[in-house]
């Protein structure tokens, strides 16, 4: 790393991009190294990570729209009760009004 000499950075770009930051000394850093080297700054993990995210991102914007559409029904269906309440409510006021015109019964 050109800022901190005898320290190596190597990314992974993928899981949202990963770094390995690690002293060039240590007795175990040429193992690490080796092991790291094929996924470090890899242009097809880089596409595929950012394939995933995108497709993430959208799977997010598609939960936000159900929701959205879930809140519009759930509107329109309070909508629905309360005009199928006021419906029933003049319709018994109706009934009411009809028998008691009609007067008593024997």
């Amino acid at each position: 790393m050109a800022t901190e000499p005898g320290l190596r950075l190597m990314r992974v770009p993928c899981i949202f991009g990963v770094g390995f930051l690690y002293p060039e000394a240590a007795s175990w850093a040429d193992r690490l190294t080796a092991f790291l080297e094929p996924f470090h700054e890899n242009p097809l993990l880089r596409t595929m990570e950012e394939n995933r995210t995108a497709l993430y991102v959208r799977v997010l914007d598609l939960q936000d729209d159900i929701e959205a559409q879930r809140l519009r029904a759930d509107r329109v269906i309070t909508g629905l009760h309360d005009e199928i309440g006021e419906l029933e409510a003049a319709d018994a006021r109706r009934s009411l009004a009809a028998t008691e015109a009609s007067g008593p019964t024997p």
